[in-house]
């Protein structure tokens, strides 16, 4: 679970080759994960305190403050905060021809997925000011836009930077997620997978917790879960439609298993991220902090 302030934009008045999608900052608390889930578009995170994992293409990198992590488009990424020392982060999304062809000339090129510097809070500051643009205005479009490509011209700055090492996780493991990406993520379950993988059932479920720090069981639920909150919002389709486009039997069931997991239902959940207060103009990345502190605590806005 993490207390978070974002901003996420619904309406777009320009076709552009670079654009903005949502941005925000997140306290977490131990062990708050998200994921594994794949995305439509960039998101880059930026590590302010505390420490995490993230998950990628069979590579576990350990995270502190001053780290960044990229999110590619449609790739199945899973980030966890540490059980001692969660961590803090700002992130930002964006998507367009233009801001791969960037990418691909910055640090994160040649399938690097993170990397460490000094200079995190020039980052944190941009996403700072995306915060307060909330207006769904032609104006403040171009200026969300015109911060994308701050961020990214920061990232084309960057040189001789110390890359963070991975660790490998086991095959099983690493099947196991490569499976349920395959599959409808909402359709599967631990015995589906062991059968599909012919392993017993008790051995899939240790190995994965090992690899991962958390129970297969309530990692498939996490999936659900975490498509929901998407679907709540990003659209309008009722509750009822996302419990079934999230794979719950019944809207009693998806009920019930999201206020488990959130401390809300899904009513309060899409009625507060819609009316998250982001009128205060002159935060500073500290005031962020004291924000963060007093927010509620939920989970998965990111």
């Amino acid at each position: 679970m993490e207390q978070a302030i974002f901003n996420h934009k619904n309406q777009y008045f320009l076709q552009s080759d670079l654009y903005f999608t949502f941005c925000g900052f997140s306290k977490t608390l131990p062990m708050h994960a998200f994921g594994p889930s794949s995305r439509n578009h960039f998101i880059l995170h930026i590590v302010l305190d505390g420490k995490g994992v993230y998950y990628v293409k069979n590579q576990m990198f350990p995270l502190k403050a001053g780290d960044l992590f990229l999110i590619r488009p449609d790739e199945l990424t899973f980030y966890q905060a540490d059980k001692q020392n969660p961590w803090v982060y700002a992130w930002i999304g964006f998507g367009g021809k233009t801001s791969k062809q960037i990418i691909n000339h910055s640090i994160f090129s040649n399938n690097q997925y993170v990397l460490s510097n000094q200079k995190a809070n020039n980052y944190a500051k941009i996403i700072k000011n995306c915060l307060n643009l909330t207006n769904e205005t032609f104006e403040e479009e171009v200026l969300l836009n015109q911060n994308i490509y701050k961020i990214l011209s920061l990232l084309l700055q960057e040189k001789q930077i110390k890359m963070n090492t991975s660790s490998k996780v086991s095959e099983l493991t690493r099947k196991t997620i490569d499976y349920v990406q395959q599959q409808l993520p909402q359709s599967a379950s631990v015995q589906m997978i062991a059968d599909e993988l012919n392993v017993n059932r008790s051995h899939l479920s240790r190995t994965f917790s090992k690899d991962m720090g958390m129970n297969l069981k309530n990692w498939l639920l996490s999936l659900k879960i975490n498509k929901a909150s998407q679907l709540l919002i990003t659209t309008d389709k009722t509750i009822e439609q996302i419990a079934f486009d999230s794979g719950f039997a019944s809207l009693v069931a998806f009920s019930r298993a999201f206020k488990q997991m959130n401390n809300e239902n899904p009513m309060q959940y899409r009625k507060r991220s819609k009316n998250i207060n982001r009128q205060d103009e002159k935060r500073t990345i500290e005031g962020i902090f004291d924000l963060l502190a007093h927010q509620e605590i939920t989970t998965r806005a990111t």
